[in-house]
């Protein structure tokens, strides 16, 4: 039977099919929290999501200002507006490509399901690095912010900080945040969201392609150019590692390219700018997570700290939290400190052992999550905000567009989507920890 010739349309309709699959398959680049949070069904108000928000009402005289307890003949205060802020939640911008030679787009006219199957690999692939950075994101502060230089860096390499005191202002980051091959800036900046004069691989405010890490033994990551004046040390004050291009050049408020993660929506005002969603978390405290810290001087977890962080999420916002998460070695603490109660029943643990639990709540795992940290909340509080899903980008037609000079085709894929947060204080986390596994 001969072999059918296919069109560019045809083509093009296989890879969208291939996109749209959910890639969980690879544990190292598994997807798992970016997934957990539903897309939400606003609308998009021109360029970006607005949420009404009821705070404290400082500045209009409602809220607490305008009730109270008095004797029968005094005046009882008077009556104010309360005060709503429009929440604005932005959307962000993320991309990745495809290849294809024109030998392989010639083959594939005559022999489309052989081009599939050569193909899928490399479709696949892709989606899965894109959406394992995603991934990692959902918990960074949204400016591109990775992971500060420790004791060790020189030009060539960044020793990334493994502690609490190294990383003040910020997570301690797993090292499944960096790839070989994945391009990093390096900023001299005095805190993650705040920009001081520098970018060390060029002037500042130039856009500058980005330092090629060509190596990772441990925590140590080897840069394929030298850094000049690298600065490092473990006072938090040294310099630290961004994404390519990850945030605008004088970032203030939400002004970076990346998910708005836990970092950010997750915080008090000491991982991510003072500024959330257009609510100044110092003018109204209440837009402020839970954030449970102990100086950047790491202790052990105990059962008490978790109850600690269920309750504070419950007295600040009202509601129970309905999830946790954490990494690896958080995990192994809390199965070590549930050995004293192992029930006479195989693989059953107090706590739970093939789904952990804690108070009655799933405990998740997520090889993304930072070091030293749990992370409590109620997930219908996060939202997706979705302009488009991961896709194709093909707005001017199905097409893939030949890179000058070469005979090589590139097709675009990408989304516009981002995270939100309404309550801020029905979320907290548990810092500081003595972790395993860094």
């Amino acid at each position: 039977m001969a072999d059918v010739i296919a069109s560019r349309a045809q083509i093009l309709a296989i890879f969208k099919e291939l996109y749209g699959e959910r890639i969980a398959e690879q544990v190292n680049r598994e997807p798992f929290m970016m997934n957990e949070f539903e897309q939400s069904t606003r609308m998009l108000a021109g360029k970006y999501w607005t949420v009404p928000a009821h705070l404290e009402g400082l500045s209009t005289g409602g809220g607490p200002s305008a009730v109270g307890s008095y004797a029968e003949d005094e005046e009882v205060a008077d009556s104010g507006a309360e005060a709503y802020v429009e929440l604005r939640i932005q959307p962000k911008n993320h991309y990745g490509t495809i290849r294809i030679t024109g030998l392989a787009k010639a083959a594939s006219r005559t022999n489309l399901a052989a081009f599939a199957e050569a193909w899928g690999s490399e479709i696949k692939e892709k989606l899965k690095w894109l959406i394992s950075q995603l991934n990692a994101q959902t918990y960074q502060n949204g400016l591109g912010a990775l992971g500060r230089a420790g004791a060790s860096a020189d030009t060539t390499h960044i020793a990334v900080a493994s502690t609490a005191a190294g990383n003040p202002d910020g997570p301690i980051p797993p090292m499944s945040w960096f790839r070989v091959g994945m391009k990093l800036d390096v900023w001299a900046d005095g805190a993650p969201f705040v920009h001081a004069t520098t970018k060390r691989n060029g002037t500042a405010g130039t856009k500058k392609e980005g330092v090629v890490v060509t190596g990772i033994s441990g925590r140590i990551l080897t840069l394929g150019t030298a850094v000049a004046s690298m600065t490092a040390n473990e006072t938090g004050t040294g310099d630290f590692a961004i994404y390519e291009d990850g945030r605008e050049n004088v970032p203030s408020g939400e002004q970076g390219k990346t998910l708005n993660g836990f970092a950010l929506l997750v915080d008090d005002e000491t991982e991510g700018p003072t500024t959330v969603q257009n609510i100044s978390r110092t003018t109204h405290p209440i837009f402020r997570g839970n954030r449970m810290h102990n100086s950047a001087v790491e202790r052990e977890l105990s059962l008490d700290l978790l109850q600690q962080l269920l309750d504070t999420n419950r007295i600040q916002s009202g509601v129970e939290s309905d999830f946790l998460v954490s990494g690896y070695g958080m995990r192994r603490k809390y199965l070590n400190l549930l050995w004293h109660d192992v029930r006479y029943a195989p693989q059953e643990l107090k706590g739970g052992f093939k789904t952990l639990q804690f108070d009655s709540l799933d405990w998740y795992v997520d090889k993304d999550c930072p070091h030293g940290r749990v992370i409590a909340g109620r997930k219908d509080m996060i939202k997706k905000y979705v302009v488009r899903p991961l896709g194709i980008l093909d707005d001017a037609g199905t097409q893939a567009e030949r890179i000058p000079k070469t005979d090589t085709y590139e097709i675009l894929i990408g989304g516009y989507f981002n995270f939100g947060i309404e309550r801020p204080n029905s979320w907290g986390k548990l810092v500081d920890l003595v972790d395993p596994a860094i």
